[in-house]
């Protein structure tokens, strides 16, 4: 392995060793701090902190409030393209939020898609964000076969759950 790689990995390593390190638990989403996130130091490659930065001051831009018509949950991550939101761009932006001791309202953004669950189960792959009710029909027809998402949410909640360790939201009753 040659040294520039050795690096990478080393810092990679710390940055997932120092969520553990020092969890963040009182974090909050309405103000998120760049200097709370486990932060990198590359001598070489200055303009990679730059930009591993200017990632976050991106990410902390999007974070949305939940509102009385929508139902959404008080903060979430946004993807900021469209005036919906998304289980594919949430689930992701999830996985990149997960490692920012909870300065981002990562995981928490996935409860606006339970919250709109049906009694049978179906979780649309697209809600609005003004009212909070699904983009997809729910049928039978061939325009529904969109709607739905590969099983994303359960992927996103492992992961979350290999970083922060927090079994909780595996017990969680979501809907009756």
């Amino acid at each position: 392995m040659n040294s520039r790689l050795s690096k990478a990995w080393l810092v990679l390593s710390l940055i997932a060793c120092s969520v553990f390190i020092s969890p963040r638990l009182n974090a909050d989403p309405a103000r998120p701090d760049i200097n709370k996130v486990p932060q990198v130091f590359l001598e070489e490659h200055a303009g990679w902190e730059d930009l591993y930065r200017r990632t976050f001051e991106i990410a902390f831009s999007k974070i949305q409030q939940g509102t009385a018509d929508n139902g959404f949950v008080s903060f979430y991550m946004d993807e900021a393209f469209n005036p919906n939101i998304f289980q594919w761009d949430t689930s992701f932006m999830m996985m990149f939020g997960r490692y920012v001791n909870q300065e981002l309202p990562s995981i928490v953004s996935l409860e606006n898609f339970y919250q709109s669950q049906h009694d049978d189960g179906w979780i649309s792959r697209e809600l609005y964000e003004k009212d909070g009710t699904s983009y997809w029909p729910k049928s039978g027809d061939r325009q529904a076969n969109c709607s739905i998402n590969p099983p994303l949410f359960s992927w996103a909640e492992w992961q979350d759950f290999q970083v922060r360790g927090d079994p909780s939201r595996f017990t969680k009753l979501v809907k009756m």
